[in-house]
């Protein structure tokens, strides 16, 4: 029990890493090196991610251990290319140059819409079932993260610009919590994401 609730504090930070991330928590270029630094920021979510799920992991053998340190890496070298001008869902007229736009030629004959967009949000949050892939060796429900990550991010970005742009309003001025604890309501509400499957993860593995 006494390791399934440290899994449980150690998902706490999950909450904030990711908008640590995406530098978007108030103040946070005035942090110095600690605020700034591309490695670092990158490093928060895979770091209480992995440190979560491994309380909850009993009688590691040495290729559990590799799977689990590798996945790691591959989620923190999933995170390092951003998201570019798919975040804004058509209302970019940039030529689409982010990663895969070659296959996405195949299929869109416009350089710049919605469901070019969306799909390229998609390839690029496919980057995060490599570690989700590795995890599932260890346990099935190590992959859940990830996963949902994939299935479920690129819709927050669908729900914001419903909800807030096409009315015209500034996710910024209805960031949660008064954008005390991140700017960016999409970086928020992936955090709680992560939160949320990071529990059940470790439940189903503790149960």
């Amino acid at each position: 029990m006494y390791y399934y609730l440290l899994s449980l504090l150690l998902a706490l930070p999950l909450l904030v890493t990711w908008s640590y991330r995406g530098g978007s928590i108030p103040g946070q270029q005035s942090w110095g090196f600690l605020g700034k630094s591309r490695p670092l920021c990158l490093l928060g979510t895979p770091l209480f991610l992995t440190l979560s799920m491994s309380m909850v992991l009993y009688n590691l053998n040495l290729y559990s251990v590799i799977l689990l340190l590798v996945g790691s890496v591959m989620f923190f070298g999933a995170q390092t290319m951003g998201w570019g001008r798919q975040m804004d869902l058509g209302k970019n007229e940039r030529p689409d140059d982010e990663m895969g736009w070659q296959i996405r030629d195949v299929f869109f004959k416009e350089k710049s819409s919605y469901w070019r967009d969306l799909t390229g949000l998609y390839m690029r949050m496919g980057l995060f079932l490599v570690p989700a892939a590795l995890w599932y060796f260890i346990n099935p429900w190590m992959a859940l993260p990830c996963l949902t990550l994939f299935l479920f991010s690129p819709v927050i970005w669908v729900l914001e610009d419903k909800w807030f742009y096409k009315k015209g309003i500034n996710p910024v001025d209805v960031a949660p919590f008064g954008g005390k604890i991140g700017h960016s309501w999409v970086e928020f509400y992936i955090g709680v994401m992560l939160v949320v499957s990071t529990v059940v993860t470790n439940t189903m593995i503790y149960m």
